[in-house]
């Protein structure tokens, strides 16, 4: 550390000590420290103090003196003596302490030789000085002999060096009080964040230090305790006898005692304590003791009961229906006939075994660590039986001290049977579930039914009109447009219906559910029926999650089918979307997470649910309709789907105004780029290469083929996998690509693309089916090398998707 010199010398006894010296032998003087700091300052002359460092002009040239001593002694020399302009003379000799220039000594102002008082009256006049009284400062000065000057600049050099002794003693001194006050501080940090009690008795038992464990522990602040008597604070008088035989042994002794004593609390209660009493000697001398303390008052209670309760227990045990076990260090000590009974052993084969030869090797690691945290929760585990067999069993641990070892004492209780109902019950509401969902599709089928039935009198009457060429040439166009659109419709709608009946895991993608409300708009109308009036508000920016979308159709669907049923005189149904943020200190739902979320609202006008209802309508099994109308699991299973998404679904209603459910679905920023890249159409154009059409089925070979051949692609025809083989193997210079049903008799179309890709591993596929993806996933998996198309298809998707596959 850097010191000044001011805290290195004693400055008043060195100023006193410089003016006895000047009194007795004329020697005016000057301490200054490094950063220019008077410290001492003896008989400095008033032509000097008063006149020429007072005159502005004539003050630079004490300025300049003042720089030549610095400015020579910064250069190490040992002593300087500089004739000032106007034959003053000082010196200097620096002061250095342990190698440090801390300050300067200097001596002067004096004249070597008797001044010329001409010359000083003219610089009187010059600067403008009170000429009589400068010359009678001049006077004053002191005339001192070369052989004094010499002796001047003695014992200012012998100054300089008793001073760098008296600073280098004083800063090992600081030094080491330094070191000192960082040991104490750092043992006072120690014992005031040591877990334990520790006090500091004077030989006359009154409380030196007491820290904030101590506190905690008998209630008294450190400035209540401090210097009180230990029987005026924390000692009960019953035991002052006892406590003052141990004291005396030592004092006597100096020896460490241990104890356990009952002690006061400042509350006036009595606890337990453990006492680590060790005697604090220096140089032989008896300083005191220093005692650790720890209040066991709990730890005692529960041994007490441990012991008291111990025939109870075995007693207790014997009774239980539930197996108990005692373990200490991994091993068993004992058990109960329960215990015995549920694993196959007798209770003397049981005794000093290794715990974990009763557990199921999976659970081993697991109970090992609930015994390590001393974990007293319920939990479930496999536990192996003598014969071999595996049971499922319901433990329960704690872990108690009995003469200072730690005893596990656990129970257990045999859930086999449970399990199995558990399971048995999770299948049952599985296919409740699926019941659920076939009764929604039943009802959806009818609406679709109907519409197909609409859409095939219009195919039936266009085609009619043009098989018997009743149309001019325009009409003839408009027609066929009116065709094609009817069978796109027709298209979504078996793909929607497909979509929704499959059973299968979240398949989740990135979705705009915009979209996904949309499409589902056509789907609904068949189920609700003309006589509600459906309306969709879509937000106008996307909302992308990332979902399945057939589960979230299932969602609205089972909404739209509570909705119609509430509305038997038919009313207004509307699904709108939104996006809303959820704050921490602002949130329309308690359940989700902060954040941005899609609002997907879907209300009805109709008959409205009790208020009392509400709360335990998305359990399963419970419904509002009447018996035989519903299975109680449509909302469940939203709710399900909801949560499984990350997010949440409400309802609101209110009896004859109608029903309002909110779901949550958080938004996913990072796939929207993404997504909205891969929305792009493809191109669709023409080709010229030769393309292998493998399809059982004559009319959608023969119309597939029509439309390759028509955008200029070449075609070759195969009624099944191994008739495709046979052409390949007879046409395979002039393949570019294989165009395969996923089903067809003998060879399916993976088994054929296989067969002709060991004659050729580079050969383009693309597969195509009228089967939903759970059907043929089991087949193949598009994107293994290979696109896939799902029937039907549009014409020109359907080339766009042959010129990806192509290019």
């Amino acid at each position: 550390m850097n010191y000044k010199l001011s805290e290195l010398i004693d400055v008043p006894k060195l100023q006193a000590l410089l003016d006895n010296l000047d009194e007795l032998y004329s020697i005016p003087s000057a301490i200054i420290d490094i950063e220019g700091n008077i410290l001492t300052g003896t008989a400095w002359q008033d032509i000097c103090t008063k006149f020429h460092r007072a005159n502005p002009k004539s003050e630079k040239v004490c300025i300049k003196s003042d720089t030549h001593l610095v400015s020579e002694l910064s250069k190490g020399k040992e002593q300087v003596v500089y004739k000032c302009p106007h034959g003053l003379v000082d010196t200097a000799t620096p002061i250095i302490v342990d190698g440090d220039h801390l300050g300067n000594a200097f001596t002067g102002q004096f004249f070597l030789d008797e001044p010329d008082e001409d010359s000083f009256r003219k610089l009187a006049k010059k600067y403008g000085y009170d000429e009589e009284a400068y010359i009678d400062a001049l006077s004053r000065v002191p005339i001192i002999t070369e052989d004094k000057h010499k002796k001047n600049l003695i014992v200012l050099a012998q100054l300089t060096e008793i001073l760098a002794e008296q600073g280098l003693k004083q800063k090992l001194q600081l030094e080491i009080e330094m070191a000192l006050n960082e040991s104490r501080e750092q043992l006072r940090l120690i014992i005031d964040k040591m877990p334990t009690g520790c006090i500091m008795w004077t030989p006359e038992f009154r409380i030196e230090l007491w820290n904030p464990e101590a506190e905690k522990i008998f209630g008294y602040s450190a400035d209540e305790a401090l210097g009180k008597h230990a029987y005026d604070l924390i000692i009960n008088s019953d035991i002052r006898p006892e406590i003052e035989e141990k004291w005396e042994h030592i004092i006597s002794d100096r020896m460490p005692v241990y104890s356990i004593n009952e002690n006061l609390t400042r509350d006036g209660k009595t606890i337990t304590c453990e006492w680590h009493n060790t005697p604090v000697e220096k140089d032989g001398k008896f300083l005191g003791v220093i005692s650790m303390v720890h209040n066991i008052t709990e730890r005692v209670m529960a041994d007490n009961d441990l012991r008291d309760s111990r025939e109870r227990l075995a007693k207790i045990s014997d009774a239980s229906f539930e197996g108990i076990l005692f373990s200490k260090k991994g091993k068993v000590i004992d058990a109960n006939d329960q215990f015995a009974r549920l694993l196959g052993y007798k209770l003397d084969e049981l005794v000093g075994m290794n715990l974990m030869d009763l557990i199921h090797e999976t659970d081993r690691d697991m109970v090992k660590e609930k015994m390590k945290q001393k974990d007293t929760s319920v939990y479930e585990i496999k536990a192996t039986r003598k014969d071999g067999s595996v049971i499922n069993i319901e433990a329960r641990g704690r872990t108690v001290t009995q003469e200072g070892e730690e005893i596990r004492i656990s129970a257990i209780r045999d859930i086999t049977e449970r399990k199995r109902a558990e399971e048995k019950r999770e299948s049952l509401e599985e296919q409740l579930r699926q019941s659920q969902k076939m009764e929604a599709i039943g009802l959806l089928a009818g609406g679709i039914a109907h519409d197909f039935n609409n859409m095939l009198q219009a195919i039936m009457s266009y085609t009619s009109l043009l098989a018997m060429k009743k149309l001019d040439a325009s009409s003839a166009e408009e027609a066929l447009d009116s065709i094609m659109n009817t069978l796109e419709r027709a298209s979504e709608l078996t793909q929607g219906l497909l979509a929704y009946s499959r059973k299968q895991t979240l398949n989740l993608k990135g979705e705009d559910l915009n979209v996904i409300v949309a499409n589902l708009e056509k789907l609904l109308h068949p189920i609700i029926g003309e006589d509600i009036d459906l309306k969709t508000y879509t937000a106008q920016e996307p909302l992308i999650s990332l979902v399945d979308a057939s589960q979230i159709h299932q969602v609205l669907i089972n909404l739209a089918t509570n909705a119609r049923d509430s509305m038997p005189k038919g009313g207004t149904l509307s699904i709108s979307t939104d996006k809303v943020l959820m704050t921490d200190n602002l949130s329309e739902s308690q359940i989700v997470k902060p954040g941005e979320y899609a609002r997907i609202i879907v209300a009805d006008t109709g008959e409205g649910i009790e208020e009392s209802m509400i709360e335990n309508i998305f359990e399963p099994f419970f419904t509002t309709k009447p018996a035989g109308k519903g299975t109680g699991l449509g909302l469940s299973m939203a709710y399900g789907i909801v949560t499984q998404h990350g997010g949440s679904i409400e309802c609101h209603s209110k009896m004859n105004e109608g029903t309002t459910f909110t779901i949550y679905i958080p938004l996913v920023d990072s796939i929207r780029t993404e997504m909205i890249s891969d929305s792009k159409p493809l191109n669709v154009s023409h080709g010229t290469e030769t393309i292998l059409l493998a399809e059982d089925n004559e009319a959608v070979r023969g119309a597939i083929k029509a439309i390759l051949e028509a955008a200029g692609y070449t075609v070759i025809e195969a009624t099944d996998g191994l008739n495709a083989i046979n052409k390949y193997r007879e046409n395979s210079d002039s393949i570019d690509m294989l165009l395969f049903d996923v089903l067809m008799p003998g060879y399916n179309g993976k088994e054929a693309m296989e067969a002709i890709r060991k004659i050729d591993p580079d050969i383009h596929v693309c597969f195509m089916s009228g089967y939903s993806e759970d059907v043929i996933s089991d087949r193949i998996n598009p994107g293994d090398g290979f696109e896939y198309i799902s029937k039907p298809i549009l014409p020109g998707d359907l080339l766009a998707v042959v010129r990806k596959v192509l290019s």
